[in-house]
């Protein structure tokens, strides 16, 4: 048969075409686009169709290795942009990529590198004795600069089925658990007209510090790359360092999780020195941001024109909810109205979902639904507002208490900045509620257990109330809630 139809996205240049329901990718960075890359001493710019030269570049040093096919390309750095011509470049080819969070022990890491067979290994010089010494090794720098700098070109047929991409996340079982992605689940999203974006594609700057191991940190950049602005990398988040880079290099879209933020607005001091005004839009990854932090930073980015607060999870792809089809605008604090593609219900309000453009994490083609363990509500117009873990729900006397409303009424004491409470087990209730806080001027933990006491049912009053000079952070820049369960247990004994 012949061509059915061609899609292009407005101002991108990847392009889909359909051939007998079966699509044809090609990736092509636009022109116009550019990557400045913070993460050296020196900052280096790298025009669109320099980046892309480079990314071919790598396609073909890859190719000429004569990997067996079954083998995948690991890659442990920091975020750089020759971390991401090494990814990209390893798309153009037939091996799975697979980007490993360096913070993970070495035996995790080592894990990682086996259950999905690498065979051979791209990565920082400081993360070399890292990889198992079985395995070549390329180092970001002058070794990986003379990799990809060939003429040769490599014949690319890129099928958007195959795997393309092997994440881990944190398991419940020790070891970081395996999420398969095809080419299509990495950059079919991009013609998704689910983003509300009010600053023109060709002028916008954004600052990327959400990490490349982590599933919104690649999309982020990968999706940033293609609105023909410019994309700015620092190798680590740094919450001075990100708020001094959009004041020097006037920054109008940022991309952070909840943690990040707050991080950034307890830097008072700093904040008063600095020119934020030229951010114009923020978007919250990962876990969806409490309202008190969201008016917050409203305050501090006087020019805001728009925050976006996509829910989504690695399990299932990047984005599950946008825009309402009838055009209504998303509602203050929802996830948004379910995508095209998304299948979801709810049970006992947890959110189930199922798609026919996931790899083979959600049992394609099957009736199966995948729980996400996250518990939400929907309006009269279809639109999805979260309200917890579903395995946060603590049971208490045979009451259920869901630590995110515990949280709702702590934060909007004038004095607490932010918290997070948790339960623990008690021998007569089954599980208790206790709370942290971290405080923005003085307040007693019985001044706070007051005020909890009038504003929720007796059953919620947290137990305890500890105040925190800083949140615990893990690898993927979320409050360390085990980290808190543990010091909370050692404060009880």
């Amino acid at each position: 048969m012949g061509k059915l139809g061609v899609v292009f996205l407005q101002h991108q240049k990847v392009i889909l075409e359909y051939y007998n329901n079966k699509y044809s990718m090609e990736l092509v960075i636009p022109h116009s686009s550019k990557v400045v890359d913070l993460s050296a001493k020196i900052p280096k710019v790298y025009s669109g169709t320099r980046f892309l030269h480079l990314v071919n570049g790598a396609a073909s040093g890859i190719a000429a290795l004569n990997l067996s096919p079954e083998s995948s390309i690991g890659i442990i750095g920091v975020n750089s942009a020759p971390l991401m011509i090494a990814m990209l470049g390893t798309h153009k080819t037939n091996h799975a990529c697979v980007p490993v969070n360096y913070k993970l022990p070495k035996d995790k890491i080592h894990f990682c590198l086996q259950d999905s067979n690498v065979g051979f290994v791209f990565c920082d010089g400081k993360f070399k004795h890292l990889v198992p010494d079985h395995i070549p090794v390329i180092e970001f720098g002058e070794e990986f600069d003379s990799f990809i700098d060939n003429k040769n070109t490599v014949p690319i047929d890129l099928d958007p089925n195959r795997l393309c991409m092997v994440l881990y996340t944190s398991g419940s079982t020790g070891n970081p658990k395996k999420i398969l992605f095809s080419f299509k689940d990495r950059f079919a999203s991009l013609y998704t007209p689910n983003s509300e974006l009010t600053i023109p594609r060709n002028n916008i700057k954004t600052l990327s510090a959400n990490p490349f191991f982590h599933n919104a940190g690649i999309h982020w950049f990968n999706a940033s790359l293609m609105r023909e602005g410019t994309v700015f990398l620092v190798s680590e988040f740094n919450a001075r360092i990100f708020l001094e880079t959009i004041d020097k290099y006037k920054i109008n879209s940022i991309n952070v999780v909840t943690p990040m933020m707050l991080m950034m607005l307890n830097e008072t001091e700093l904040l008063d020195s600095l020119d934020l005004s030229s951010i114009q839009e923020i978007v919250y990854q990962a876990a969806l941001a409490d309202p008190l932090t969201l008016e917050r930073a409203a305050k501090v980015f006087v020019n805001l024109m728009h925050t976006r607060n996509p829910y989504g999870l690695t399990e299932t792809g990047t984005s599950l909810f946008g825009r309402h089809p009838d055009g209504i605008p998303i509602p203050y604090g929802s996830a948004g109205y379910p995508l095209p593609s998304m299948n979801v219900k709810l049970v006992d309000d947890v959110l189930y979902v199922r798609t026919k453009d996931m790899y083979s994490r959600l049992s394609e083609g099957t009736e199966e639904y995948f729980d996400t363990k996250d518990r939400f509500t929907m309006d009269a117009n279809g639109f999805y507002y979260y309200i917890g873990r579903a395995d946060d729900m603590l049971k208490c006397g045979g009451e259920k208490v869901y630590p995110m409303e515990i949280e709702a009424v702590l934060n909007q004491h004038p004095s607490v900045e932010h918290s997070l409470a948790i339960g623990l087990t008690d021998d007569v209730k089954g599980q208790k509620p206790y709370a942290f806080v971290k405080l923005s001027s003085p307040l007693s933990e019985q001044e706070l257990i007051e005020y909890a006491a009038k504003n929720l049912a007796t059953y919620q009053i947290p137990k305890r109330i500890w105040a925190i000079d800083q949140f615990p952070i893990n690898a993927i820049g979320k409050i360390d809630k085990k980290n808190l369960v543990q010091l909370a247990e050692r404060y009880i004994l």
